[in-house]
């Protein structure tokens, strides 16, 4: 028997029968008389996509504190922020009428133009050099203007060449000139996959609005295009798209919300379990993050159920913001930096419906952790449940890295599961149906008995050595690589002979997770990199529309 199976016995046998019953009753709330897929249809179906800045949003933010304050939780939202310009994404479709009717899988940016109801009018396909653009000239005019995607060489390299089926960058800005000018109905691209990715810039100006209506298409309807328009010989392609994106006038108040079950003996100290409530609005925002929001809400639910009296208040927060850098839990830690001290942990759900199968810590932290978390090995016979250790916490990817880059503890939970992570993120699939409903009902069980058992800890969780705060680490462990911009998709590399290049990652590749963290930008890669000291990592990427696993090593 390992010294950690020893403590775990020794722990089970020194528990009071109190909190025994507790944990049994918690357990049978979390799997009988669970409502955390009831939660996730209400949040991706009734109310849909919660982009921040979305009126949907706020409705998801309102829908939240009422259920916590059914529950008997002190609820409320709390404003972190505000944006210039609000989007809100109404319904859309898109056609291929002539030669032959085709519905068409597409994505638009959020935060860009939509169309003015229907627009029907021929296709063209724009050449791949500027020469060839530049003779499109007054051609455009009504059209919507095919284009391959843009190639991308090397940083500071004009153009990047001419490679298959990719399209010099001076031939694309020279043909948004011409669309501009001469009133194209918009521009029409590729992913060059079966699925599309949502992405977006918020920061606009409402003097300044988007105008050009830009679509990215899945790869078999491009081609389908492509191939009419290449063997039209006379006859007209001809397209159709309904895009409603609105845009509201600002500033747009962002809130997160909180809601505290109150500690019966040390009600000022909290321990912290979320996910963040916001989504992309490509689809509904299952994956990423109506699964965690779901299970954060289930929690507290079940603890209240329960009648669980925690000797630390419970915080369960959703915070907003995170996909466009972790705004809502950064600005929070910012302006509540006196409170920070008094949160032993925070812990967040942010790694879609796979279900939570783990937690890991500091070798200093292995003991607390260990008493902490023994009950959740209790949930199933079958879904597993491992307390780990690293050398450093990881603060890549979610907002557990807000609080972490303030020195308090905090953790994304491990997770394991059928569910292919990369198919739903972002995408046009994200939707309802992904989720698997007893990896949720697990998740939701386990997380509310760690946080009870986080919370009646004897001290907060120990703080010794938590990560790595040396800027030249992080810079010495940097991949080395280029994304397209608002993507982690590789576009290429800084330097051709640095850790990415060496380790097999490819261009197009798109970077998913690093040791079980969630990559959501290429600032969350060189942290999550360097942050827990390691020389050795396992990085997910997915090429060709399936996850590859990378072994990625750094010089030490």
């Amino acid at each position: 028997m390992n010294r950690f199976a020893v403590v775990i016995a020794v722990l089970v046998s020194a528990l009071p029968a109190q909190d025994d019953a507790m944990v049994k009753a918690i357990i049978k709330e979390g799997s009988e008389g669970s409502r955390v897929m009831a939660h996730l249809n209400h949040l991706t179906n009734k109310i849909g996509p919660r982009l921040t800045s979305s009126d949907r949003l706020n409705q998801a933010a309102d829908w939240a504190v009422a259920q916590f304050k059914s529950w008997g939780l002190d609820a409320r939202k709390e404003q972190w922020g505000t944006m210039p310009v609000g989007f809100n994404r109404g319904p859309s479709s898109g056609w291929m009428l002539e030669p032959e009717r085709r519905g068409l899988t597409f994505s638009t940016s959020a935060w860009s133009a939509g169309t003015t109801g229907k627009q029907k009018g021929d296709a063209v396909l724009a050449p791949k050099d500027q020469d060839g653009v530049e003779a499109l000239g007054k051609s455009v005019a009504g059209k919507w203007v095919v284009h391959y995607p843009t190639a991308r060489g090397r940083r500071g390299r004009r153009g990047g060449g001419n490679q298959k089926d990719q399209m010099n960058p001076a031939a694309f800005r020279r043909l948004g000139e011409l669309c501009r000018l001469h009133g194209a109905l918009g521009t029409i691209t590729t992913s060059g996959q079966a699925i599309v990715r949502t992405s977006g810039r918020w920061r606009i100006k409402w003097d300044d609005l988007p105008t050009e209506v830009r679509i990215t298409l899945v790869k078999d309807d491009f081609d389908a295009i492509v191939k009419s328009l290449k063997g039209a010989q006379g006859s007209s392609v001809v397209l159709s798209f309904d895009i409603r994106n609105w845009f509201k006038k600002g500033p747009i108040p962002l809130y997160n919300v909180i809601a505290d079950l109150k500690g019966s003996t040390k009600p000022d100290e909290y321990v912290v379990i979320g996910g963040h409530l916001d989504s992309w609005d490509g689809a509904t925002g299952t994956t990423d993050n109506g699964t965690g929001s779901s299970t954060t809400l289930e929690a507290a639910r079940i603890l209240a159920t329960a009648g669980a009296k925690p000797k630390r208040t419970i915080r369960f927060m959703l915070w907003s913001g995170e996909e466009q850098g972790l705004l809502g839990s950064a600005a929070w830690c910012k302006k509540h930096q006196a409170e920070l001290d008094a949160i032993s942990g925070c812990f967040v759900h942010d790694g879609g419906t796979n279900y939570v199968a783990g937690v890991r810590g500091t070798p200093t932290q292995q003991e607390q952790m260990q008493k902490a978390f023994v009950h959740c090995k209790k949930v199933s016979a079958e879904l597993e449940f491992n307390i780990g250790e690293t050398g450093r916490l990881s603060g890549g990817g979610s907002d557990h890295g807000s609080y972490l880059s303030h020195g308090i503890p905090g953790y994304f939970w491990s997770q394991k599961g059928k569910a292919v992570y990369t198919y739903g993120w972002h995408t046009q699939n994200d939707t309802y149906d992904l989720a698997v409903p007893k990896y949720q009902k697990h998740s939701a069980t386990v997380i509310a008995l760690g946080a009870l058992g986080v919370a009646n800890l004897d001290k907060k969780l120990d703080r010794t050595n938590l990560r790595s705060t040396s800027e030249r680490a992080r810079l010495n462990r940097n991949l080395g690589l280029q994304f397209e911009r608002g993507t982690l998709k590789v576009s290429g590399f800084a330097n051709e002979r640095g850790v990415g290049a060496r380790s097999g990652i490819k261009k197009g590749d798109v970077l998913m997770q690093l040791d079980g963290v969630n990559l959501k930008g290429d600032r969350f890669v060189l942290r999550a990199a360097a942050n827990n000291g390691e020389p050795k990592k396992k990085l997910v990427v997915h090429r060709e529309g399936k996850p590859i696993e990378i072994n990625v090593s750094w010089r030490r």
